[in-house]
C-alpha cells in the first residue's frame, strides 16, 4: 500500500472534484431560489434595494458556474487541487452572506408569513446545499452557519411572541441536524474513495505481478531455448566426434583433427556452464572480489596473449597497449579483470569477420591514492546500431536471433562485465558505428600500490598455459580417491601420459587406509562426494593421524565439480591444501602438480 499522505492528497483531489461536479446543478438552484425571494421581497416592499440584491445574486451564481467550467478545463493535479478548493470555499462564504442579507431585508420589517416563508425557503436552500456541498466539509459548514445562524439571529432579534423563540430555537436545531448529516456524508465519501484508490492500487499491483510474471517466464522460456541450443550444439561436436574416434580406418591426421574438434566442442560448453555460474553468484550476491597487487600492462598482455590463437585463426591482427605509467601496480581483483577483458575480446574476434582488434588501457584520473582504470576492446567488425545498444549488457540478449544463429552464445557474457564492473564502482559502455566496428570499454576503481609496499603476500594469478608446458617429475607418486569411472580412467591415464606413478582408490576410506597403511603420496587429489566416506571426512582422518604422529602433511587437492566459494571454503576448513574442478584441463593438472610436489 502507498504512503498515507499521498493518498489522503488524492482523496482530497477526488472530493474537490466532486465539489465542482455539482456545482452546476447549485448554481440553477440558487438563481431559482434567488428569483422568487427577489419576488416576494420586492411585492411586500417594492424598491431598487431588492433588484440590486436580485443582481448580485445572479453574478454570483454565473461566477461560480464559470469557476467550475475553468476547474474542468484546468484538469489540476491533485497537489493543486487545494488552491482550487480554496477558491471554491471564498465563494461559498460570500454567496451564503449573500442569502443572509436577502433574506434579512425580507424578514425585517414584513408580517410572520413572510418571514417564516423565507426562513424555511433558506432552510430549504440548506438543506439541498448538503449532498452538493458535503465533500468538503468547509464549505457546509460556512454555507450553513452564516445562513441558519443569521436567520436564527433575526428572528430573535424581532422576537415579542414565544413563536418567534420557538422558530428560532429550531432553526437552530435544524442547523446542528444538517451539520450532522453532511459530516456523516462526507466521511462517507472519503471512506468510498480511499476505498475505490485502495481498490485502484491493489489492481495495478496485481496486473503489474501478472506482468513482471508473464515476463519472467517468457525470458524463462527464451533461455531455456536459447540453452537447449547453446548446450546441444557443442554436445553434438562431442558426441559425434567420438564416434568418429572409434571407427576404423582413419589416419593419424585424419583423427587430431576430430580430436581438435571434440576438444574445442567441450571448451565451448565449459565455458557456457561457465558463464552460467558467474552469472548466478553475481545475481545471488555471492561473488566476494579479491584485493591483488596487479600491472595492467601484464594483464593486458597476458589477456592477448590467450587469446591470440584463435584470431590468428580467422586472419585478424590483434595488438595491445598500455597508456599509462610502465611499471606502475594498483589493487584489485586481477583474475576478475582477466576475466572482463577475455570476454571483450572474445566477442570481438567472434563478431570480427577481417581487420583488427586493438585492446587498450589508460588511467583516466586519480584521486589521492585512487584512480579510475578504462580498459576497451575496438575491431572493424559489424558494429551495432544505436537503437539495439540497450539490449547488449542485458541478460541473455543480443542484438536479435539471428546473432545467436550466425554467431552463438547466451548473451550472458557482457552482462557479467556489466555486474562487475558496478562491483568495483565502475561503469561499462560503447561507441560505434555499424559496419565500421566497435568499441566497447569497462572502467573500475582501483588503489595505487605504493612505493615500497609490501605486496609478496598477494596472490599473483597464474599466467594461461600451453600444453607442452614443463611436465611433473615422473618420480612423483599421487594417491587419487575418485568414485566414478569414468573420471578414475581420465585421471589415471593423464597422469601415465605425463608419466607420474598413481594408485587409485573409490572411496575416502580406501584413501585412510593407504595412507595409514604405509603409502607415501606426494599429493592426494580427493574427490568430495563418494560413497562409504566422502572426501571432507577422509581429510580430517588422515589430518588427524598425521597430527598424531607428528608426520609431515600431505598436500590434499580437491578433486570436485561443485565451484561455489562456499564449496572451496569447506575444502579448505576440512584440512585441504588446494582445490581443482571438474572438468579440468591437463595444463591445471600440470600447475597442481608442480605447484604441490616441487619441493618434496
Amino acid at each position: 500500500m502507498s504512503n498515507p499522505a499521498p493518498q489522503s492528497q488524492a482523496v482530497q483531489a477526488q472530493l474537490t472534484a466532486l465539489l465542482f461536479r455539482n456545482a452546476g446543478i447549485g448554481q440553477a438552484v440558487n438563481l431559482l431560489v434567488a428569483s422568487l425571494l427577489a419576488y416576494l421581497g420586492y411585492i411586500s416592499r417594492p424598491g431598487p434595494v431588492i433588484v440590486f440584491w436580485w443582481a448580485w445574486m445572479c453574478a454570483l451564481s454565473l461566477s461560480r458556474y464559470r469557476l467550475s467550467l475553468r476547474f474542468v478545463a484546468a484538469n489540476p493535479a491533485a497537489d493543486q487541487a487545494a488552491t482550487w478548493r480554496d477558491r471554491y470555499v471564498r465563494s461559498i462564504a460570500m454567496i451564503s452572506l449573500s442569502w443572509l442579507v436577502g433574506g434579512g431585508l425580507i424578514m425585517w420589517g414584513n408580517s410572520d408569513p413572510y418571514r417564516f416563508m423565507v426562513g424555511l425557503a433558506l432552510a430549504g436552500m440548506v438543506a439541498g446545499a448538503v449532498p452538493i456541498l458535503a465533500p468538503v466539509r468547509l464549505a457546509f459548514r460556512i454555507y450553513a452557519v452564516t445562513i441558519l445562524l443569521g436567520v436564527a439571529l433575526i428572528v430573535f432579534a424581532f422576537a415579542g411572541q414565544s413563536l418567534h423563540w420557538v422558530f428560532g430555537i429550531l432553526t437552530l436545531v435544524f442547523l446542528g441536524g444538517v451539520l450532522s448529516s453532511a459530516n456523516y456524508l462526507n466521511q462517507t465519501l472519503e471512506a468510498s474513495i480511499q476505498l475505490g484508490l485502495e481498490k485502484s492500487e491493489l489492481v495495478a499491483g496485481l496486473e503489474k505481478a501478472r506482468n513482471d510474471a508473464e515476463a519472467a517466464n517468457m525470458a524463462k522460456s527464451e533461455f531455456l531455448a536459447t540453452m537447449s541450443h547453446e548446450i546441444r550444439t557443442p554436445m553434438n561436436g562431442i558426441l559425434g566426434f567420438a564416434q568418429l574416434l572409434m571407427m576404423s580406418g582413419q589416419t593419424d591426421e585424419e583423427r587430431q583433427e576430430q580430436a581438435r574438434i571434440l576438444f574445442n566442442s567441450a571448451q565451448t560448453l565449459l565455458t557456457l556452464l561457465n558463464d552460467i555460474l558467474d552469472f548466478s553468484k553475481i545475481e545471488a550476491g555471492k561473488v566476494e572480489l579479491e584485493r591483488l597487487a596487479f600491472d595492467p600492462g601484464q594483464l593486458i598482455h597476458e589477456s592477448v596473449r590467450l587469446l591470440t590463437p584463435p584470431a590468428v585463426e580467422k586472419g585478424l591482427a590483434i595488438e595491445a597497449a598500455w597508456h599509462g605509467a610502465t611499471g606502475q601496480r594498483y589493487w584489485s581483483d586481477p583474475n576478475r579483470l582477466r576475466q572482463m577483458l577475455s570476454n571483450l575480446i572474445g566477442n570481438a574476434i567472434k563478431f570480427t569477420a577481417k581487420g583488427h582488434v586493438r585492446i587498450e588501457g589508460r588511467e583516466v584520473e586519480r584521486d589521492g591514492d585512487r584512480a579510475l582504470l578504462e580498459f576497451s576492446v575496438s575491431d572493424s567488425g559489424i558494429g551495432i546500431p544505436e537503437s539495439k545498444r540497450k539490449l547488449l549488457f542485458r541478460a541473455f540478449s543480443q542484438v536479435d536471433s539471428s546473432v545467436t544463429r550466425e554467431y552463438g552464445g547466451t548473451g550472458l557474457g557482457l552482462s557479467i562485465v556489466r555486474r562487475l564492473a558496478l562491483l568495483m564502482d565502475g561503469d561499462v559502455g560503447i561507441e560505434d558505428a555499424p559496419g565500421q566496428g566497435a568499441r566497447v570499454w569497462f572502467r573500475i576503481r582501483a588503489s595505487l600500490v605504493g612505493a615500497g609496499e609490501d605486496t609478496r603476500q598477494a596472490s599473483r594469478a597464474r599466467p594461461f598455459l600451453r600444453t607442452d608446458a614443463p611436465r611433473p617429475d615422473a618420480e612423483h607418486f599421487v594417491l587419487v580417491a575418485e568414485d566414478n569411472p569414468v573420471n578414475r580412467v581420465l585421471v589415471e591415464q593423464t597422469l601415465k601420459k605425463l608419466q607420474i606413478r598413481c594408485q587409485i582408490v573409490d572411496n575416502g576410506l580406501g584413501a585412510v587406509n593407504a595412507i595409514t597403511s604405509g603409502a607415501s603420496p606426494d599429493l592426494i587429489l580427493m574427490d568430495c562426494q563418494m560413497p562409504v566416506m566422502d572426501g571432507f571426512t577422509a581429510t580430517e582422518n588422515i589430518r588427524r593421524w598425521e597430527r598424531e604422529g607428528d608426520r609431515l602433511p600431505v598436500p590434499i587437492v580437491a578433486l570436485t565439480a561443485s565451484a561455489f566459494q562456499e564449496d572451496r571454503d569447506r575444502c579448505l576448513a576440512a584440512g585441504m591444501d588446494d582445490f581443482l574442478t571438474k572438468p579440468f584441463t591437463i595444463d591445471d593438472l600440470v600447475v597442481m602438480m608442480e605447484k604441490w610436489t616441487q619441493d618434496r
